[in-house]
């Protein structure tokens, strides 16, 4: 009777033993860790660009379960030189580096985005491709700025982003984050995260950079980013290309400003004296 009670222990704490070991090995494998590396591989983010995202806004990017595919395509930067944009050197998505000329709209000049210096500034727009519904193609698209050193005005800069008429916003999918950092951190400290948007048009969104009240803060970079999810008008299915242009306002003085948005261009309005810098990327759909 004892032996028989003893076995019967022994093969509770086996089948015990066994469940444990392999809730344990599923855990293992299922860490958010890897789960991160499963979408980063799933969107074919190439290192490079991983290299610019901080966790703020990457983790917005892994957490959007609709997002199928990172466009890697051409982003241009203005050449003071040759007094235009000219194409920025592109990581495709197998990794391999190249610059790309064929994509240059007409002569590859874009004057109003060239006057806030680049080593104190950028802005860059980026693309992915969405699951597409109601058999529209969906692109989400990120405007990212980021001062490298703080300007003298620390108030509000509008920034947005414009498509052509083939597209129109998807509603209610904006986001725009702001963030500082400052010199003892290790991370990022999240200044204002709104749905909100400041401005809107056919052909374009836009936002308000929050920097009023950093002045009061001991930081060295400031960053953020509005977001926005369009799709195509036409539920024909269409194929092709096209362009996401964005525009950044920088406010130097007392007075108005704000955006409008004809075509694809993102428009500065207003009366106060301010530099602007912009980008554009050309996407396939």
């Amino acid at each position: 009777m004892l032996k028989k009670y003893l076995m019967s222990i022994i093969v509770v704490l086996s089948t015990f033993l066994l469940i444990f070991s392999s809730s344990t090995s599923y855990a293992k494998e299922n860490t958010p860790k890897n789960l991160k590396e499963s979408k980063i591989e799933k969107l074919k983010l190439p290192p490079d660009y991983l290299e610019q995202l901080d966790p703020i806004i990457l983790e917005d990017i892994l957490n959007n379960e609709n997002l199928v595919e990172f466009d890697s395509s051409t982003t241009y930067v203005w050449s003071e030189e040759k007094q235009e944009l000219i194409p920025e050197l592109t990581i495709s998505k197998d990794g391999t580096e190249y610059f790309n000329d064929k994509d240059k709209v007409d002569g590859g000049v874009f004057k109003p985005f060239a006057t806030i210096p680049t080593d104190k500034f950028s802005i860059t727009v980026d693309v992915y491709s969405l699951v597409s519904s109601d058999t529209r193609k969906r692109k989400q698209v990120y405007s990212r700025y980021e001062w490298y050193s703080a300007p003298a005005w620390l108030l509000y800069d509008p920034f947005g982003v414009a498509w052509s008429d083939k597209w129109q916003a998807t509603d209610n999918t904006s986001r725009k984050v702001d963030y500082y950092k400052s010199p003892s951190a290790t991370s990022w400290t999240v200044h204002e995260d709104t749905k909100a948007l400041a401005y809107s048009g056919a052909n374009g969104v836009g936002w308000d950079a929050n920097l009023y009240g950093w002045a009061v803060h001991d930081y060295t970079q400031l960053r953020g980013y509005g977001s926005i999810s369009i799709e195509t008008k036409s539920t024909s299915n269409p194929t092709g290309t096209d362009q996401i242009h964005t525009n950044y306002a920088h406010k130097k003085g007392s007075g108005t400003l704000g955006l409008s948005f004809a075509g694809i261009s993102v428009t500065v309005t207003g009366n106060a004296d301010h530099d602007t810098r912009g980008n554009y990327k050309t996407f396939s759909y």
